[in-house]
């Protein structure tokens, strides 16, 4: 009986996982999603910039192309909500920020769909970056 031939192959079996698991540990660092205070910091770096750029609605029929990019990249460039910045954006401002800051936003234009994201916090705990949720109607209410 020769044993060599099971033991090369569960040898070059080692070798194929060991070399598949270490490509995916490098694939998972390099693409994995910020986290945590690393998040949160990214965020508000990116909200900061935003700052200093043109997120003024504009009157009329004449819209401010930031905020239709911003709408557009949410609900699709043929979606009706995405062709005036008299749409509620501030959740597609959000979106924006996040993705550049490498963190994947909702898919929605409903600031009250952040509400899930992340974990929450008590105020003392409360970062620059954080997101922060007001209700309008009330805690139950989707507005």
């Amino acid at each position: 009986m020769n044993l060599s031939q099971p033991t090369t192959y569960r040898t070059y079996l080692w070798a194929i996982l060991l070399i598949a698991a270490f490509a995916v540990a490098i694939w998972a660092i390099w693409m994995r999603p910020l986290t945590g205070l690393d998040a949160s910091a990214a965020l508000y770096s990116q909200a900061q910039a935003m700052l200093d750029e043109d997120w003024a609605e504009r009157p009329g029929s004449e819209h401010n192309p930031r905020i239709i990019t911003a709408l557009a990249a949410v609900v699709g460039k043929q979606n009706p909500l995405s062709q005036a910045d008299e749409t509620a954006w501030c959740a597609a401002a959000l979106a924006h920020a996040m993705r550049a800051s490498q963190l994947r936003p909702k898919r929605s234009l409903r600031a009250r769909d952040y509400l899930n994201w992340g974990r929450e916090v008590s105020l003392d705990e409360v970062v620059p970056g954080d997101i922060v949720i007001f209700w309008r109607v009330s805690p139950e209410s989707w507005q």
